[in-house]
């Protein structure tokens, strides 16, 4: 899959964007502020309706601007064109989404143009918050499933309500059993999520010791360990809620569920945090980049579109000549940097140079 057309309207510092994009690699050029993560975030958001971590939404509407508008044209004959209207009005925002001009719900709209994305934070994937682990699961997943991205927003709307209430029950003014109902509802979309989850972590099993021992060899032994805090069967879901019950009523908030979930990579049982390399772990990392596009395309039978944010310095020689491996595996790899001498000696001769500066872009 590849994208032919961007338009972006009041995105972050664009004021207003029309640019063709070539297939291959698409290389954006500027300095630090200049607005190439903006560029990339407004693929990202435009595509999956995500946001690049640590970003707001509100951040994303160009300073005194109330609305903003992303549209994104896939080439081919019949390219899909797919866009997303946001609207501030009372310090709320409001969303309008649409596939070839046809109305569409947020989980059909994010999962119809897969995406990976290969940022700063990734680099500290394996050994920062679970929180961006928990976010490359679903990224990886929601790119492919519907279901899981809608039970996804299920899941956090009714675990907001749940915690809520554990604290009314503790000031007296709900009753314990009112929590049966958001039992419930956690139960039936956790288990799903959970359940996506288990396949996902099963899939990068099968294929982590292949990926790794072609960049690093010696990690070629390495395995995922995907920690679940809830069930992927209903029943098993309320009966573990059940169980920690006094817990949760001292601690006020929900203690298993999708939410408490994490990941690690190790050998044997033994984590590789604490003892691999830096260059190490960036070939864990990669690893996982490369498993989240193979499980894209097992499933959705079609290359994603990589966005590359500023990454590629961090790697030594040998490793950025395995990074470019990777990115000839997709059909359009969009990639940002500051120096573009550093990489160029990298890059094939057919690619397309988009220079950015304050918002601007000169293709």
């Amino acid at each position: 899959m590849a994208i032919e057309q961007l338009f972006f309207k009041n995105f972050r510092n664009f004021e207003s964007l029309d640019l063709s994009v070539d297939q291959g690699f698409v290389v954006l050029v500027g300095a630090n502020g200049a607005g190439k993560t903006n560029f990339l975030e407004g693929i990202y958001f435009g595509t999956s309706l995500r946001r690049f971590p640590e970003s707001q939404l509100q951040q994303l509407l160009k300073q005194g601007k109330q609305f903003l508008k992303i549209t994104i044209r896939n080439q081919g004959p019949e390219g899909q064109r797919q866009g997303v209207y946001c609207e501030k009005e009372n310090g709320k925002i409001s969303f309008r989404l649409q596939i070839n001009n046809q109305p569409m719900t947020r989980s059909k709209y994010a999962s119809a143009t897969p995406v990976v994305s290969f940022l700063p934070q990734d680099l500290t994937l394996l050994t920062g918050s679970p929180n961006n682990r928990r976010r490359f699961l679903s990224e990886s997943i929601s790119s492919v499933f519907a279901d899981y991205r809608s039970a996804l927003s299920n899941y956090g709307k009714a675990l907001v309500q749940r915690n809520e209430l554990l604290q009314k029950i503790a000031k007296r003014v709900a009753e314990l059993e009112e929590l049966s109902i958001w039992d419930v509802q956690l139960a039936q979309y956790g288990s799903l999520i959970t359940e996506r989850r288990e396949k996902f972590a099963e899939f990068a099993n099968q294929g982590l010791g292949e990926v790794l021992r072609a960049i690093s060899p010696e990690l070629g032994k390495a395995s995922f360990y995907y920690q679940k805090s809830g069930s992927a069967l209903p029943a098993d879901f309320l009966k573990k809620l059940a169980a920690v019950r006094s817990k949760e009523q001292e601690l006020l908030t929900t203690v298993i569920g999708p939410h408490r979930d994490d990941f690690w990579l190790g050998v044997e049982g033994q984590p590789l945090v604490g003892f691999a390399s830096r260059g190490q772990m960036r070939s864990l990392i990669l690893g996982l980049k490369i498993l989240q596009k193979a499980y894209i395309e097992k499933i959705r039978r079609q290359s994603p579109i990589l966005l590359l944010d500023d990454v590629f310095s961090e790697f030594d020689k040998l490793h950025q000549q395995r990074l470019i491996d990777f990115l000839k595996g997709f059909e359009q790899a969009f990639i940002s940097t500051a120096h573009l001498e550093e990489i160029r000696n990298y890059l094939p001769e057919k690619r397309q140079i988009i220079k950015i500066k304050d918002g601007q872009v000169t293709a």
